[in-house]
């Protein structure tokens, strides 16, 4: 699995949580498409801590500025 779409899933914050704890010990999934889902801040930063360790994502589809300030060393694509 390359690709993981999540958009409109409604994953929050504690889903995000349990994504990037997943992420920490995947080097497969390099596009992850976030769109309309509810993380917040807190579950941006679990993500952001999983991507200093998982390389191989490249590209994060988004919905939430909050992602902008949290994301900022990967390729984050704005969902339309």
């Amino acid at each position: 699995i390359t690709t993981i779409t999540l958009d409109s899933n409604n994953i929050g914050m504690e889903g995000a949580r349990h994504f990037a704890e997943a992420l920490k010990i995947n080097s497969s999934v390099t596009t992850i498409d976030l769109c309309s889902n509810k993380i917040g801040s807190e579950g941006a930063r679990h993500l952001a801590e999983a991507l200093k360790i998982n390389s191989s994502v490249t590209t994060i589809k988004y919905t939430s500025a909050t992602f902008r300030s949290f994301l900022t060393m990967r390729c984050i694509i704005p969902c339309c």
